[in-house]
């Protein structure tokens, strides 16, 4: 069996690209629900390995929150070379389920204090992004077929 050897990276860069507040969608008494997409995406250009944290929080299926915030990871070019995989002649970026586990923790804890930032001065402001299982969102390797050029 192959040693599993660590993928190096820095966070390159961190986003919130959407923010909503919809007051009108929320009722006193309803039972909150939790939306969560966690998007991955990869780039050999620069070496690149983009997760982005898709949350709405929903009042009888409205959603009155409305939080994306997107983190780019530089991974180092050796180790992202790894990360290429070929198979019936189609070229694919290949993230193991533990790194991408790891990124999209990352993500999370910079999107709850996005959201306890954002809140803090409204009527919400002790709602708290709870955890999330991401064993239940990412549940095995993530395969990115690569465009042809």
């Amino acid at each position: 069996m192959a040693e599993k050897k660590p993928i190096p990276f820095r966070i390159k860069g961190i986003e919130t690209t959407q923010f909503a507040l919809i007051e009108a969608s929320f009722k006193q008494d309803c039972e909150v629900e939790l939306a969560v997409g966690v998007p991955i995406s990869a780039s050999d250009d620069d070496h690149a390995i983009q997760v982005s944290l898709n949350i709405q929080f929903k009042c009888e299926s409205a959603p009155f929150i409305i939080l994306e915030v997107k983190m780019k990871f530089e991974i180092e070019p050796a180790a992202f070379q790894t990360l290429i995989m070929t198979k019936k002649k189609k070229l694919s970026v290949v993230i193991p389920v533990g790194l991408a586990r790891h990124l999209a923790s990352l993500i999370i804890g910079t999107a709850r204090g996005v959201l306890h930032e954002r809140l803090s001065k409204t009527k919400f402001y002790e709602l708290v992004l709870p955890t999330i299982d991401l064993t239940k969102i990412l549940e095995e390797d993530i395969v990115l077929e690569k465009r042809e050029e």
